[in-house]
């Protein structure tokens, strides 16, 4: 389905919803304004939160919570041939397949709006996401994140044979929890026991975006960890709000999850990032 139409259908969707909404608050008594304030919370946002490779939306469990808590709208979806969804891998799985995730979500879920945040490999997904659901998208923040030119890999930006590392056309996962930053011993096990291989497809194909169309969407990059300390750097030269998470690691939303969420919420509330 074409982007345009896709978007038309969501906004038709929305209309729709909205419409049902209000004819229910009309037959029970409620006001227009009693209507708006029954359907949504004030300053109500909607995240969408997108893991990196190896992991599944299970990471982010602490801070959908704490935002939930907050009386914000949260997805976090496991990409195909991830986590619990290891099973549906194939040698088709693609960086593609794992946009067409998120813009069927979009979609099915009618959301607009929407604050996307991507951790480490995920700054392909997300910024491939971005450029053909632009509509729909009120801010991109970057977490520790790849952050790619049009017609990059995860293989060119990290300089490894893949290919030659795959079993089975699924890529094992190449840091080990310590290095990922965890370093309490039940947590350690809890994520080590999650974490499964990766699409090689994923990691292979090149993304594709509009660098002009990403520039007009306010951008964000949270660092913390080394590893992406270029990337930081970068994203500063392009005029993206950068801000730190010192001592976090690369696993920042587990290790610090309230930290996160601080972030998150101040990024959308235009506050200061970090």
């Amino acid at each position: 389905m074409m982007n345009t139409e896709m978007s038309r259908l969501v906004n038709a969707r929305t209309t729709r919803r909205r419409l049902i909404q209000g004819a229910g608050a009309v037959a029970s008594g409620l006001l227009p304004m009693q209507v708006a304030a029954a359907t949504a919370p004030l300053g109500s946002k909607t995240f969408v939160l997108v893991h990196g490779a190896w992991h599944g939306g299970w990471c982010w469990g602490p801070v959908a919570d704490l935002l939930r808590a907050e009386g914000h709208s949260v997805f976090a979806p496991t990409l195909t041939g991830c986590g619990e969804r290891l099973h549906l891998s194939s040698a088709e799985t693609a960086l593609q397949t794992h946009v067409t995730d998120l813009l069927a979500m979009l979609f099915y879920e009618g959301l607009t709006d929407v604050i996307l945040v991507g951790h480490s490999y995920a700054g392909f997904v997300i910024s491939q996401l971005a450029s053909q659901a632009a509509e729909q998208i009120q801010c991109l923040i970057y977490l520790d994140a790849f952050l790619p030119e049009p017609g990059q890999s995860f293989a060119d930006l990290t300089k490894l044979d893949v290919g030659q590392m795959a079993d089975r056309g699924r890529v094992a996962p190449m840091l080990t929890v310590e290095e990922l930053g965890i370093v309490d011993p039940a947590q350690q096990a809890f994520v080590g026991d999650r974490l499964t291989p990766h699409p090689l497809g994923a990691l292979e194909q090149k993304v594709d975006f509009d660098a002009e169309t990403l520039s007009a969407i306010p951008r964000v990059f949270i660092q913390s960890s080394g590893i992406f300390a270029a990337e930081a750097k970068k994203a500063a030269s392009l005029g993206f709000l950068v801000g730190k998470i010192n001592d976090a690691g690369h696993d920042v939303m587990l290790t610090q999850p309230a930290q996160v969420a601080e972030v998150l919420l101040s990024t959308a509330e235009g506050r200061h990032a970090a």
